[in-house]
């Protein structure tokens, strides 16, 4: 949930998260603030920070063992809450645009033993430009850049058509 306030300068937000994957449950609530600085009538640079908690849990009972007695999961549940804090840039025109973001500041373990899980800082760049090809259709080709510490550096490359201001089709390619 986000949108602006006075006089579009300011933008407030909420972003509410509830994600399972196997035996990890992420929970989190983090609230967002921007400032936009116009330029001229079609460039604005926008800054934007969050902040908020992140609930991580897991539950290893769920997990088959070859040897039951594997001292790494004895422990059946592990529970942390953890705070966490985001920066990002936006700047934009009418055809054109460029954004650079770290949504997670803080890289934190949330499980430890020896068997360690963190979250790594995450680091993207994203740009963008509008090809007006006719008055029915844009040529929109746009790329994102994802770099996080201990992984390969991913790109995902976008080139989309707007039909009548109303369709969107394309083709997506992730590296």
């Amino acid at each position: 949930l986000h949108g602006p306030v006075l006089n579009q300068k300011i933008a407030l937000g909420l972003n509410i998260v509830n994600d399972e994957i196997g035996v990890t449950r992420q929970s989190g609530l983090f609230a967002t603030y921007a400032y936009r600085i116009k330029f001229s009538s079609a460039a604005n640079l926008s800054i934007g920070l969050q902040g908020g908690l992140h609930q991580y849990q897991t539950d290893l009972a769920n997990v088959l063992l070859q040897n039951s007695n594997d001292q790494n999961f004895i422990a059946n549940e592990s529970r942390k809450l953890l705070p966490n804090f985001g920066i990002g840039l936006f700047y934009q025109t009418e055809q054109f645009y460029v954004g650079a973001s770290v949504p997670h500041m803080l890289t934190q373990a949330y499980l430890e033993s020896e068997i360690r899980a963190s979250q790594a800082r995450h680091y993207f760049v994203h740009a963008g430009y509008i090809f007006p090809l006719n008055a029915a259709l844009k040529l929109k080709p746009n790329f994102l850049l994802k770099v996080v510490e201990g992984a390969p550096v991913e790109v995902d490359l976008n080139f989309n058509m707007l039909i009548l201001e109303k369709l969107w089709v394309g083709v997506s390619y992730r590296s």
